[in-house]
């Protein structure tokens, strides 16, 4: 895992291919650097992000608060969005799961992730899945 941040590879990689729920690491220009496993599972997507083709689309966004939030990353807000229905139809090139448990919604985060030179380069989007009731 190499988008400028000072982390070594192996280790980092294990850790965010491991986490439980779904993570995407993207780039000012909304291209999709990196996602772990969780996300590949949850946005039933099988190809390889680094090759450019998974894009954050906005306009398909359906939570205004989300879509607002994803450019507001760069000036370093972090944003929280929650009972989003949708949140994987902002990704290009992403088919979402045609049957969601109908009793879940989602809570979106959006995050600055800065390099070395706290220069905002990503941002980070974690996805956590909740049951209605919890909210």
């Amino acid at each position: 895992m190499n988008i400028g941040l000072n982390i070594k590879y192996s280790s980092a990689d294990k850790m965010f291919s491991s986490l439980p729920y779904p993570v995407a690491i993207f780039d000012r220009n909304l291209t999709v650097s990196i996602i772990n496993k969780a996300f590949r599972n949850a946005a039933n997507i099988c190809m390889d992000p680094l090759s450019g083709s998974v894009r954050i689309n906005r306009g398909r966004i359906d939570d205004p608060q989300l879509a607002a939030s994803i450019m507001k990353v760069f000036r370093g807000d972090t944003v929280f969005s929650e009972a989003v229905k949708t949140p994987f139809s902002m990704f290009s090139g992403v088919e979402q799961k045609e049957v969601l448990p109908k009793d879940c919604v989602w809570r979106v985060e959006v995050s600055p992730v800065p390099a070395e030179n706290k220069k905002i380069t990503h941002g980070i989007i974690v996805i956590l899945q909740m049951k209605q009731y919890d909210r």
